[in-house]
């Protein structure tokens, strides 16, 4: 489906404008025998865990699950009771009216413990328009796997740092360096304008991370002194340099960061770190198509809590253990052949605890917006275009998807992702 049949879709669809500003009450008590469906969206590994949950479900609830993997986001929510997806997809389901706010006796269970969740996670990722809108299964973010000397502190064109150039992560792994030189206290929106939705990929912070990745990519380092790269979990494969020996830390921050008011460079006391949320991540939900909302809630409450964090935390490369109380829990993160023991677990939860955050643009499309800003670091990367150009590129693309979705549309969508209330058209 293309942006614009998207936008149309939504805007003829849409009722009183505005998501819930409060959750629902406190649900009624479950009914027995009730079997849910349960839609796992392009995770196989996970929807396999959470079906070997279906025993300890029914001796909780009485109840039964129907777990299936789907391809379709929106499908998958219009035929679930509840959905697992990745993180970077709760703008769309949101803007779709596809998903209920979790209720505020859900958010208050014990059982879950959300205080147990990290801050990051808790207060940002699973929130959207101001409104918990999901639970967290895990909520991986990028962190610095190395071997050999000890890793930077800051970015800059000798970090030494690889990144990823395949697929969404070259986005990814650009956003991590720009939102660090972007993360001046004058300004909340980095990745657009929140009123005229123009991108701003063209500023200084972008062209200075795109030219230092560039510059990284096409050095080659000496093989004994170590090798480090940004990294995500990746449970089943090889670990791409990093041996058993490797460590992990967190990635290194800005030595400055862009005044775009007074268009100048300041200087940092300290490295700027900033984390970048939603670019993986697992969150389940309850849809709005539900007829069992009530034992929906519960099951998405007893998914996310305590009791099930551990065995789940583990399950795919879409999830990690982004609660304090798992911080020490043995994660074999880049493979049997990778860093083991708890390392990963300790620096995630550091990671989500940073004071600096960058959200994944939460909005219509998310995954055509991403693919073109990953086409742009392929282009300065590989093929040695200048950084600049090869941005302006992107910014272009990015105006065209967004006219295609609906500039207003994305705009509240933007917003919504910054945490401002979701409001959306009234319907005709």
């Amino acid at each position: 489906m293309t942006l614009a049949a998207i936008g149309v879709a939504l805007a003829a669809s849409l009722g009183c404008p505005g998501a819930p500003t409060k959750p629902d009450a406190s649900p009624e008590p479950a009914a027995a025998s009730v079997t849910l469906r349960v839609a796992v969206v392009n995770d196989a590994p996970l929807a396999q865990a959470i079906e070997r949950l279906r025993g300890e479900w029914r001796a909780a609830s009485g109840g039964e699950l129907d777990v299936f993997v789907a391809q379709d986001l929106t499908q998958a929510a219009a035929g679930s009771d509840v959905v697992v997806f990745a993180s970077r997809y709760l703008g769309e389901l949101c803007c779709a009216r596809l998903l209920r706010p979790i209720r505020a006796g859900v958010l208050e269970s014990e059982d879950l413990a959300l205080h147990d969740v990290a801050p990051l996670a808790r207060q940002h990722e699973i929130r959207y328009g101001g409104v918990t809108m999901a639970l967290p299964l895990g909520c991986p973010t990028p962190l610095l796997a190395y071997a050999g000397e000890a890793p930077p502190d800051m970015w800059g064109p000798q970090d030494g740092v690889a990144s990823p150039l395949e697929g969404p992560q070259a986005a990814y792994a650009l956003l991590v360096r720009a939102a660090c030189y972007a993360s001046h206290p004058s300004r909340e929106a980095m990745l657009f304008d929140p009123d005229s939705m123009a991108p701003r990929l063209t500023e200084q912070p972008f062209v200075r991370a795109l030219e230092e990745l560039a510059s990284v990519a096409g050095q080659k380092k000496d093989p004994a002194a170590g090798a480090s790269r940004v990294a995500w979990p990746d449970r089943t494969s090889k670990p791409g340099g990093i041996g058993r020996e490797g460590e992990v830390s967190l990635l290194p921050g800005a030595g400055a960061v862009y005044n775009a008011i007074s268009d100048a460079w300041e200087a940092t006391e300290s490295p700027r770190r900033v984390t970048l949320l939603a670019s993986s991540g697992r969150l389940a939900g309850v849809t709005a198509a539900s007829r069992n909302a009530a034992s929906a809630f519960r099951l998405v409450e007893w998914l996310a809590g305590r009791e099930n964090a551990r065995q789940l935390a583990t399950a795919s490369p879409g999830v990690a253990a982004s609660r304090t109380s798992l911080r020490r829990l043995s994660d074999p993160w880049l493979g049997p052949d990778g860093p083991s023991g708890s390392a990963f677990s300790s620096e995630l939860n550091d990671a989500l605890a940073q004071p600096g955050y960058v959200t994944t643009p939460r909005i219509i499309g998310v995954d055509r917006y991403l693919e073109a800003l990953a086409a742009a670091v392929r282009s300065a990367a590989r093929d040695g275009a200048p950084p600049a150009q090869a941005l302006q590129d992107a910014a272009a693309a990015w105006e065209a998807l967004t006219e295609e979705a609906g500039r207003d549309l994305q705009r509240r969508a933007y917003r919504a992702d910054l945490g401002q209330p979701l409001l959306l058209p009234k319907q005709d």
